[in-house]
């Protein structure tokens, strides 16, 4: 037999998983959005702008290593 499940509100849920896909809306790849096209960026701009974002994570953990009561507010920020 089938083994199944019982929902929430009483409906029968299968523990099979099926082979049919379904498209979640999507019409394939595009580079459109409502006739918008994103302008290709230079490898030295995607460079920068990866080295400025992980420049920002690292300054901000080392905040938190330093100063993290303070920043949590379990610590007032003058008694460090």
């Amino acid at each position: 037999g089938r083994w199944g499940v019982v929902g929430r509100w009483g409906q029968r849920m299968s523990l099979r998983t099926t082979t049919r896909t379904r498209a979640q809306g999507g019409g394939g790849k595009s580079d459109q959005y409502d006739g918008f096209v994103p302008p290709e960026i230079s490898t030295e701009h995607y460079w920068a702008a990866q080295g400025m974002g992980a420049l920002c994570w690292f300054w901000m953990m080392y905040r938190a290593y330093h100063d993290g009561p303070a920043m949590l507010g379990l610590k007032h920020p003058w008694e460090h």
